[in-house]
């Protein structure tokens, strides 16, 4: 969601201008803007690993449903899972072919710094919640948007917003998916400039680093017959999200659950953001 970190921007500066500021305990590699990091080469320490994201886990009630599939026709859909989505949509059961179908490379960049393994499930279930945040908004799901929000600042949190207005419809573009992501490691410096300046209480101790292409943004259909296009940005970027792999009450199980978010390049996450 790359317009929404342009919102936290004042925040994050006001707060920057401060004297009294954590010191970094490692130095960051650099200032990295977005433009740059997107048009970056993989450094030759990262590992480049395979996904296999799916919709669901194997232990879901809805694991055995291939094909997106409508209430009216739902003779084929087990009782479970039809009972596990009926808080969220009468209409539409997500299946299988929604990671399928994604455009999103099903690869992702590991930092040497952690374990393979463990970047690896991260990334898969950052994949799965990308797919899972587009259904919603793209479906029309404020319930379960609002599910997969947190307490802390999320880019949910403007959609929502928008969507617990005069809404009647939202349409997320193809460009809100990413184009390449990165799994790294939130050094002990950068946490404690988050928690000082209280923007993310509990920050994780791993990111994900994704870049995104130019996007118009979210247009929104209103209830009086209005359209608004909002929440783009003009040019590529990226964005770093502080999570971890939490099990939810949505069907799909394990999903990369936000504690922080914020754009590249800005000093607070500048190590994070760099590639090497």
């Amino acid at each position: 969601m790359r317009g929404y970190a342009l919102w936290l921007v004042p925040l994050v500066l006001g707060a920057c201008g401060t004297t009294d500021a954590p010191k970094y305990t490692t130095p960051p590699t650099g200032e990295v803007t977005p433009g740059t990091l997107v048009t970056a080469g993989i450094p030759a320490s990262d590992a480049v690993v395979a996904l296999t994201p799916t919709t669901y886990d194997a232990s879901s009630p809805c694991a055995s449903l291939q094909v997106t599939t409508r209430v009216v026709n739902f003779a084929g859909v087990p009782l479970n899972c039809f009972a596990a989505w009926s808080t969220y949509s009468e209409q539409l059961i997500p299946g299988q072919d929604l990671v399928a179908n994604s455009p999103i490379p099903k690869t992702a960049r590991i930092s040497p710094d952690l374990f393979q393994s463990d970047a690896t499930a991260d990334a898969n279930a950052y994949y799965r919640f990308v797919m899972v945040r587009n259904w919603a908004y793209n479906n029309n799901l404020p319930a379960l948007v609002k599910e997969m929000d947190t307490s802390a600042y999320s880019p949910n949190d403007f959609v929502l917003n928008e969507m617990t207005k005069n809404f009647a419809a939202v349409t997320a573009p193809a460009c809100n998916l990413p184009t390449t992501f990165r799994v790294t490691k939130v050094d002990s410096g950068v946490q404690d400039y988050i928690k000082s300046i209280g923007v993310w209480p509990n920050p994780s101790t791993f990111a994900i680093v994704s870049n995104y292409a130019a996007c118009p943004g979210y247009t929104f259909s209103y209830q009086d017959g209005t359209t608004k296009t909002k929440f783009g940005q003009d040019r590529p970027a990226a964005d770093i999200m502080t999570g971890h792999v939490l099990q939810t009450n949505t069907p799909f199980g394990g999903l990369w659950v936000i504690d922080g978010y914020a754009i590249c390049g800005e000093p607070q996450v500048k190590s994070v953001c760099g590639t090497n």
